[in-house]
């Protein structure tokens, strides 16, 4: 009987070892199905350094914020990289970088001494370039695999095949076109020594619209409602611009103080600005007929602020000043607050931030 009862209990622990073991060998996952959490996201800021004589360059400042929470991170250092292009192709830009801007896989350095683009990957490694240019200015995406460029004195767009990289026509502007937008097929460009505003058809590469609107033509802004917005700083305005049974209308509303480095963030869908008078950096919100504007940040410096960026992402400003008696420039970040959050150095004037 004891001999029964002994067979029968260690036929249990066995039993019992077996589900134990198979139990626990459930409730643990497959290494393919786990799944790891990031923990460090990196945010790169590029920064386009015009240069002071013809040396301009690339700098990158980057974030690293390490996850606390369920989707929120902590910022935990930051760090800025000169010379990029320099480094990823061992030579110098050579020429004072006038404008950065990526369209699709590929990066333009805008060289306007130079009369051409720099075409590079996403690694800033050199694949191409874009040469007989008339001292560009800036390159917009104006449809797939083409684009326009502005000049500083030709009174024209060059049309491009950014596929193949190579010039394919110009498209005569009456004057030097300075800045532009695109707007569903159609390319909007400010005249500003004509006083005249062209609407080109990306499709024909032709001007379709032609008007006339004086008061200094300075900046054109794509609202979230794909209106054209024109900043005016003759007496400083901003103009809202669309078609109403073909004919074009004008509705202004005044900015207050002495706006300049206007730029739009659509995150907040708000404008924001430097002010000549007082050297700060304010916040408007531009109805058709009426603007308020509040301050953003008070800037404490005695040099002029310029090329302010917007961070699309997170709403952080970036505003640079040239350092006194000095070729580098000082960049000061504040956050989506206007809290001044750092602030470091990179070569020469900065020329614009792009914000990948």
């Amino acid at each position: 009987m004891n001999i029964l009862k002994s067979q029968i209990s260690l036929s249990l622990l066995i039993v019992l070892a077996f589900s134990i073991f198979y139990g626990c060998k459930d409730r643990v996952p497959d290494p393919e199905l786990i799944i790891y959490e990031v923990r460090v996201k990196i945010r790169n800021i590029l920064i386009a350094n015009q240069g002071t004589r013809g040396d301009g360059s690339l700098s990158i400042y980057k974030t690293f914020s390490e996850k606390v929470q369920l989707n929120e991170y902590e910022e935990v250092r930051t760090e800025v990289r000169h010379n990029v292009y320099q480094e990823a192709n061992g030579e110098k830009l050579g020429s004072s970088l006038t404008a950065l801007t990526r369209i699709d896989n590929s990066y333009y350095f805008v060289l306007q001494d130079a009369d051409k683009i720099i075409v590079t990957d996403t690694a800033f490694i050199k694949i191409g370039e874009i040469t007989d240019l008339k001292a560009p200015t800036q390159i917009y995406q104006v449809a797939n695999g083409k684009a326009y460029v502005t000049s500083n004195t030709a009174k024209y767009l060059t049309v491009l095949d950014f596929i193949s990289n190579t010039k394919d026509r110009v498209i005569g502007t009456v004057g030097v076109l300075t800045r532009g937008i695109v707007i569903d097929s159609s390319f909007i460009g400010l005249v500003p020594s004509q006083d005249v505003i062209l609407e080109i058809n990306v499709n024909r590469d032709s001007v379709v619209n032609r008007i006339t609107q004086t008061g200094g033509l300075r900046s054109v802004f794509v609202d979230n409602e794909n209106l054209a917005r024109i900043y005016l700083d003759d007496f400083p305005t901003m103009a809202t611009w669309f078609k109403n049974n073909g004919e074009n209308n004008f509705v202004g509303a005044v900015m207050r103080g002495r706006p300049r480095g206007v730029t739009y963030l659509s995150r907040d869908d708000k404008f924001y600005h430097l002010d000549a008078n007082d050297n700060s950096i304010y916040v408007s919100e531009v109805a058709f007929q009426s603007a308020g504007r509040k301050l953003f940040a008070e800037v404490e410096v005695g040099e002029e602020l310029h090329a302010l960026g917007m961070d699309p992402t997170n709403g952080e400003a970036y505003a640079s000043y040239q350092i006194e008696n000095a070729d580098s420039t000082k960049v000061l970040r504040f956050s989506e607050n206007g809290q001044l959050l750092n602030e470091f150095t990179v070569p020469s004037r900065t020329s614009n931030f792009f914000f990948p």
